[in-house]
């Protein structure tokens, strides 16, 4: 759906983002699927299932919103070229400040968020998930942690997912600072020329 068309739907009541979801915590697994239903995991299962579902990631045109505009489709393509399989580390740092778009989303739709991933995971054919919530956001710790048990429970997931509690300072989101810090590194941000050359965990390719 194009932002137009999106921002239609919003004007005319129709779905949204949050839709079904109350102020507070979110909702758990059964009313999340009650709501939005399960992921068509055979729609994008398989190649030819993936290539269409890039083909439509492609087409919409979107951009991460770090500053740069990088085609997301250029970078979930970077990571599924690699030899090796690789992570997707979902970042959840919430590191501009003022900011608070990261914590309504983890706090009140964690599913979304999950689901979405399992989505970009499968497009890059990464091997696992790691979701990044800072140490300091006890709200979306909970609100991730207990989503993704839900969800482990129910075998839900086609790329197993962890959390992982990143100190919650100023840069520490940076994405080439977050990779560093989930290698086991001190979480510094590295000088990138080169943004073709993909981040790396322990050897393994990464997108965030």
């Amino acid at each position: 759906m194009t932002v137009t068309a999106t921002t239609a739907a919003a004007r005319a009541g129709g779905a949204r983002l949050l839709a079904g979801v109350a102020s507070g915590r979110g909702p758990d697994l059964d009313t999340h699927l009650s709501v939005h239903g399960p992921l068509p995991t055979a729609a994008f299962a398989g190649a030819a299932g993936a290539r269409g579902l890039f083909g439509e990631l492609a087409r919409s045109g979107l951009t991460g919103r770090g500053g740069a505009g990088f085609p997301t489709a250029s970078k979930v393509e970077l990571l599924a070229r690699q030899r090796r399989r690789g992570l997707l580390l979902v970042n959840a740092m919430e590191g501009e400040p003022a900011s608070g778009k990261d914590a309504v989303l983890l706090q009140r739709a964690p599913h979304l968020v999950l689901d979405g991933a399992q989505v970009a995971a499968s497009l890059a054919g990464a091997e696992a998930v790691v979701v990044c919530v800072a140490d300091d956001d006890a709200g979306g710790v909970g609100a991730v942690g207990r989503a993704v048990a839900e969800r482990r429970r129910q075998r839900l997931d086609l790329v197993p997912v962890r959390l992982e509690q990143p100190p919650g300072r100023y840069a520490a989101g940076e994405e080439s600072a977050l990779a560093d810090w989930v290698g086991g590194g001190r979480g510094l941000p590295a000088f990138r020329p080169d943004k073709t050359v993909p981040l790396s965990v322990r050897r393994r390719p990464a997108l965030v």
